[in-house]
């Protein structure tokens, strides 16, 4: 939709044509859902503090990679890499670790990419 094409645009890209074959940034604050390509993907809450969720569910098996980002694109580390199993799965990540501040969690699910902001309080 509109806001999507609007976060599009401030990160630099010019034609929506080509949002559909690279990343993109969702929700920022609350709980972020979203249809991402016939996938149910949460992350909850955000902000956050302790712990995040980050919820799939899936009508067939996935491949699924979760990566954390700093705000200008150094990874930290892998949340979550592997196969998913059709149905709903919860994977509780610890921040209580991590500096207050914006993150990235990029997710990948088969070959499809999202990236999501993450406030950590």
């Amino acid at each position: 939709g509109q806001e999507l094409y609007d976060l599009w645009v401030t990160y630099g890209k010019s034609t929506p044509e080509i949002m559909q074959e690279e990343t993109f940034f969702t929700s920022t604050l609350g709980l972020s859902k979203s249809e991402v390509f016939n996938q149910s993907f949460a992350l909850y809450p955000n902000p956050a503090k302790d712990v995040v969720h980050l919820q799939f569910n899936f009508k067939v098996s996935k491949n699924v990679n979760v990566d954390l980002f700093t705000i200008n694109g150094v990874k930290i580390g892998s949340i979550y890499h592997g196969n998913l199993q059709p149905g709903k799965h919860v994977i509780d990540f610890e921040t209580s670790n991590l500096a207050s501040g914006t993150y990235i969690i990029k997710t990948q699910i088969d070959y499809k990419k999202t990236s999501q902001l993450l406030i950590i309080k």
